[in-house]
């Protein structure tokens, strides 16, 4: 397992703004106290879809233990945590952190390969953070790292 990171508020702010917009396909203001509403309705809609799934996994596996209905802190650890990690990461250029670019996980990535990818993520991170008009590529971005770090774990990777 890795090191935990400790990340700040506005990190966790931009991450559910981002991870929220996504998931409501909906382009929601950071200012005027929108977003409250948006990160709400995505909640909701989220915990909602959780508990049918385990409602439908139950009555599948016929088990008689007591349903645990899916709750905000697994909300937080499923769709928060990571989110605002890889977003810490991709902020501060901590490119090497990300456990789909470490030689542990993925060995059959080269090291001009890496280079490469790093170097693409460090310009990107140059657009988006250069040009306040591109959170949708950061959207996109946010979503293809986290997918990312989600197959390194499921291969081995640990956790991100």
């Amino acid at each position: 397992l890795s090191k935990p990171i400790a990340v700040g508020r506005d990190i966790i702010s931009s991450a559910c703004l981002l991870r929220a917009s996504a998931a409501l396909r909906t382009k929601i203001r950071s200012r005027g106290g929108d977003e409250v509403y948006e990160w709400e309705r995505w909640l909701r809609q989220e915990l909602w879809l959780q508990n049918q799934l385990l409602a439908k996994q139950h009555e599948k596996s016929k088990s008689t233990t007591p349903l645990q209905p899916w709750q905000g802190k697994d909300f937080f650890a499923k769709k928060i945590q990571p989110a605002s990690i890889v977003l810490h990461k991709f902020r501060t250029r901590q490119f090497d952190e990300f456990s789909f670019l470490s030689k542990d996980v993925n060995k059959k990535m080269t090291k001009k390969e890496r280079s490469s990818v790093i170097a693409r993520l460090d310009f990107l991170r140059d657009v988006i953070m250069g040009v306040t008009s591109a959170k949708e590529a950061e959207i996109v971005v946010l979503d293809i790292l986290l997918r990312a770090e989600e197959e390194a774990a499921s291969n081995g990777g640990g956790s991100s």
